[in-house]
C-alpha cells in the first residue's frame, strides 16, 4: 500500500509500506505554500490537494511587498 502525506510543508510526500513496520518514501510533489488537506480518490486514481489563499513575500521583504495568492485545488494523478 501507500500512505500519501500533506503537510504545511508544501509538499505531497507519498510513501510505499514495505511490511507492517516500514515504509519508504518514494518522492515528494511540490504543493502549494500552507497546503494541508488532501483526498485520495481511489476510483479515481486521483489526489487532490486544497491550497488556502496565502500572502507571499517578495523583495525586498517591506511592509507592503507581498502578492496574494487565491485558494485553488490541486489535482495530481495516480502514477504506479
Amino acid at each position: 500500500g501507500r500512505i500519501y502525506f500533506v503537510g504545511t510543508t508544501g509538499t505531497l510526500a507519498v510513501f510505499k509500506q514495505m511490511d507492517p513496520d516500514h515504509y519508504q518514501l518514494l518522492g515528494k510533489v511540490p504543493t502549494g505554500a500552507l497546503a494541508k488537506t488532501g483526498l485520495y480518490v481511489p476510483e479515481l486514481k486521483r489526489m487532490y490537494v486544497a491550497v488556502p489563499k496565502h500572502l507571499v513575500q517578495t523583495p525586498p521583504y517591506g511592509a507592503n511587498d507581498h502578492i496574494v495568492e487565491e485558494a485553488h485545488l490541486m489535482v495530481f494523478d495516480y502514477l504506479p
